[in-house]
């Protein structure tokens, strides 16, 4: 069997063109020539799981595969055996109208009955609890819920649904394990973005900050020796990692303490930028551990349709140019380090791939996409010697596809391509057993085939339901 190193391998030499590869390197395996099972076994082959990077929210609807696009997350964690949910603490609760936040995972939601049912949310002021208004979003790490006549953390009342998901916790809980580490490690970033040699700009490190009443805030900025934060001061270097760290461990499911005590009004907490935060969880993942084994380096993970997209037709933020750059820098800034002084591949997997498989109960919406997955591996040709031209083919097969049988499936699997990307996705008939179909056609399409049919669905499902 060809491990995962193996097909990073294959795509440096494509990619690379003989020269020297960087200390931190992102490979887009949606871009890989070899077949999705081949690239599925490498991964669950791999020496450490592979990490699916959601949201917290409502895993328990998750979980049980009854979501529509996300149904992937439970796909990749349960189905298929293909890696770990580890999620992000500081996404922001939706506003009733779900107008604004986490409209995807809904942390400050139930799904009762295919209804939206929103938590009682509240933030700390002091010592006073005050209720969110209809229209207020706050960063769910710094949010409470009533619970047992009392008050509980909403990341707390939250990971109640993943106690029985294997592996499942938070990034700041996986992070705050080995805070010394962390706390070495930002502060050599912090100190690759100070003088004239600087290396990483500041607003790399930290992209925001947060009140501790869960308000959004800007990034820091220097002020002589020292750092503003918003209103807040930090005199010192080391005082901002420290800051930044209390605002992680906030995130941390591991952490009981910290919401009991007083939230002072108008302090706020630098937040780490994206790339920080996935590069951080790259190296500790590869390196934190001291593993010794032939992967050390190699970092997969599963990132969803705005991390990762479908290329070619949209490539997600994670493969720009920009972020790329940042990861790199990084790298270098990391490699001072003895803990961190090997080299990162960060091997980006396009967890959206998954959704292309029916539920197994809704048959027919299975021997329909046999059907489609059939066609384009009989009459395309393979991607990787026209990228261009094979886009145009499966693109022309998507079309016909739909055009025949749109009124054959199911609105559950056709909106799953739309723009309804939410656990609360506004189909009643969802699947009562959330199992997929088998992956067998599915795994016989090239990933860059894979990648240029989800994308070929979307954009055609996306602009039916906007002239409809």
């Amino acid at each position: 069997m060809t491990s995962l190193d193996e097909i990073l391998d294959e795509q440096d030499a494509r990619d690379l063109h003989g020269q020297s590869a960087p200390i931190a390197r992102v490979n887009h395996l949606g871009l890989s020539s070899r077949s999705v099972a081949d690239v599925f076994a490498a991964v669950r082959a791999h020496p450490r799981p592979a990490v699916r990077s959601g949201h917290i929210g409502n895993w328990s609807e998750i979980w049980a595969g009854r979501v529509g696009l996300i149904d992937y997350n439970r796909y990749i964690c349960r189905d298929f055996g293909m890696g770990r949910p580890l999620l992000h603490a500081h996404t922001f609760t939706e506003t009733a109208d779900l107008s604004d936040g986490d409209t995807i995972y809904l942390p400050a939601g139930r799904i009762r009955h295919r209804r939206h049912e929103r938590i009682d949310v509240h933030v700390k002021e002091d010592d006073t609890f005050r209720p969110l208004a209809e229209g207020e979003s706050v960063c769910c790490a710094f949010a409470y819920a009533p619970a047992d006549g009392g008050m509980t953390s909403l990341l707390h009342l939250r990971a109640a649904e993943l106690a029985g998901i294997p592996g499942a916790t938070t990034i700041p809980t996986f992070l705050t394990r080995d805070v010394p580490l962390v706390r070495r490690a930002l502060t050599g970033l912090l100190e690759a973005t100070q003088g004239p040699t600087a290396t990483l700009p500041l607003d790399h490190l930290f992209g925001a900050s947060v009140s501790r009443q869960g308000a959004r805030g800007r990034a820091p900025r220097r002020t002589g020796t020292g750092f503003r934060v918003e209103d807040t001061d930090y005199p010192t270097g080391r005082a901002l990692v420290d800051a930044a760290i209390e605002a992680l461990r906030y995130g941390s499911l591991e952490q009981t303490d910290l919401q009991r005590q007083r939230q002072p009004v108008g302090q706020h907490l630098p937040l780490l930028g994206a790339t920080a935060v996935l590069a951080l969880v790259a190296y500790v993942d590869c390196y934190g551990a001291g593993d010794a084994s032939g992967s050390q380096g190699v970092h997969a993970h599963w990132g969803a349709i705005s991390m990762s997209g479908y290329p070619p037709l949209a490539g997600g933020y994670f493969g720009r140019r920009a972020n790329r750059r940042t990861l790199r820098q990084i790298g270098e800034a990391l490699a001072t380090m003895p803990e961190f002084a090997g080299p990162l591949r960060f091997a980006l997997l396009p967890a959206p791939l998954l959704s292309l498989l029916a539920p197994a109960e809704f048959d027919g919406d299975r021997q329909l996409v046999d059907a489609l997955i059939g066609t384009v591996l009989d009459s395309t040709d393979p991607p990787a010697a026209d990228p261009s031209r094979a886009l145009r083919e499966i693109t022309d097969v998507v079309h016909v596809w739909l055009d025949k049988h749109r009124a054959d499936l199911s609105p559950y699997y056709l909106n799953r391509f739309g723009r309804a990307r939410s656990v609360f996705n506004g189909t009643e008939a969802v699947p009562s057993d959330g199992r997929p179909a088998e992956s067998g056609l599915l795994g016989r399409l090239t990933m860059q085939q894979a990648s240029m049919l989800l994308g070929a669905l979307i954009a055609a499902t996306t602009a039916a339901g906007e002239k409809a």
